[in-house]
Order: structure tokens, then C-alpha cells, then sequence
């Protein structure tokens, strides 16, 4: 497997250890990727395992891989429903791990608490033209980061719009996407 499988140039080791590190318990996965986090998994130690009811596809149901055993976010969650509230008592606790690019050494895991992502969100509303109906936001992995995570997804998912996400920035797919969703 070479390091370009992966959008942000993981390599198995590098995901397994991200994986045991954050001590996940689940993995949201696209499936694309999923050859990548099945090596990674392999290469784990007896003691770590997700079960494959944790692993939950990032695709609609009718573009869920033929044969594979991960359900989609569909099956998993059931229909669209209401947002839920969380008690005032979270909002410090950390939501994500996020890990750094490893510039420096060993990728390194940055909390990020729920009161984290709504300031981020705030301050997205204060300084951006608001999403509205009709909108649609075409994301570039990576994720793992505050940017890509407030203005590619939550953002979108605040307003409720939608992201058409692309694994990773190829030119002409990029284009193509562009004057599809316009």
C-alpha cells in the first residue's frame, strides 16, 4: 500500500497509531479508504480492535462498496432527524482528537472541545456570507483539521446545506465538481 492511497498521505502505520493513540473506539470512514484502514487494522496488536459495527461508511446507502461488511452512515443512524441538545455540562469536554501533520516528529493529537467548534462557528457567521437554500459547498480532504472541520462540515451541517466531498484535489475532477454543483 503507498502513502498516496491515503487523501492525506497516511500510511497504515501512521492510522493504526492515530487509531491505538486516540484509544477510538469507532472510525467514520470513506470508502475509498477502506483498504487502507483494513491494513492498518491488520497490522494492530490483539489487544486493539474495532468491531465492524463501529466502522460506519461516510456514503449514502446506494453508493455503499458491494460486499463490504461496514454499514453506511444510513443504515447506522436511520432517516435525517431533529438535532439534539447537549447538556451545558460538555461543552469543555473534548469532541475530537484531531491529529497535527507530524511536522515536528510523531503526528500529535490536539483536543478540540464541543465549546471549541461553536466559537469557530460563531466567528465563521461573523466573518462569511451565510450558506443559504440552494448553496452547496464542495469540501477537499483533510477533515482533521479546525479549518476543515468548522467551515467543511459543520458549517454546512449547521445551515443545512450540502457538501459534495472530494477525496483529494486533482485538477480536473475539481472543475468537473465545480460546474456541477453550480
Amino acid at each position: 500500500m503507498k502513502a498516496e492511497d491515503c487523501a492525506d498521505g497516511s500510511t497504515p502505520e501512521e492510522l493504526l497509531y492515530q487509531l491505538m493513540d486516540s484509544e477510538s473506539k469507532a472510525i467514520f470512514v470513506q470508502p475509498s479508504l477502506i483498504p487502507v484502514l483494513e491494513a492498518a487494522l491488520k497490522l494492530a496488536p490483539e489487544s486493539y480492535t474495532i468491531p465492524e459495527t463501529h466502522v460506519i461508511l461516510l456514503c449514502p446507502y446506494a453508493d455503499k462498496p458491494e460486499g463490504t461488511p461496514y454499514k453506511s452512515i444510513e443504515e447506522h443512524y436511520g432517516p435525517q432527524r431533529r438535532p439534539r441538545r447537549f447538556p451545558a455540562d460538555v461543552e469543555k469536554e473534548p469532541v475530537y482528537l484531531c491529529y497535527s501533520s507530524g511536522t515536528t516528529g510523531r503526528a500529535k493529537g490536539v483536543m478540540t472541545s464541543y465549546h471549541n467548534i461553536t466559537s469557530q462557528l460563531q466567528g465563521v457567521n461573523m466573518s462569511y456570507e451565510p450558506l443559504v437554500e440552494g448553496d452547496k459547498v464542495l469540501g477537499i480532504l483533510p477533515f482533521s483539521h479546525i479549518y476543515g472541520l468548522t467551515l467543511l462540515v459543520h458549517q454546512p451541517l449547521v445551515r443545512g446545506v450540502p457538501l459534495v466531498v472530494l477525496p483529494r484535489f486533482e485538477e480536473v475532477q475539481f472543475l468537473e465538481a465545480v460546474q456541477k454543483v453550480s
